[in-house]
């Protein structure tokens, strides 16, 4: 178990990239803004 918790450790420095904070978006917000458009265009008729 310390093998793979050292492991980790190693990879969650070199290679696993964290989004910015800055850079993450609310699905919600994204899907309603998507479903508005579609529904514009007469692609989105609701669930």
């Amino acid at each position: 178990m310390n093998e793979l918790i050292r492991l980790f450790k190693i990879w969650e420095l070199t290679i696993l990239e964290r989004e910015d904070p800055n850079d993450v978006y609310d699905l919600k917000e994204v899907a309603d803004k998507v479903q508005e458009a579609l529904k514009r265009l007469g692609y989105y008729h609701g669930l």
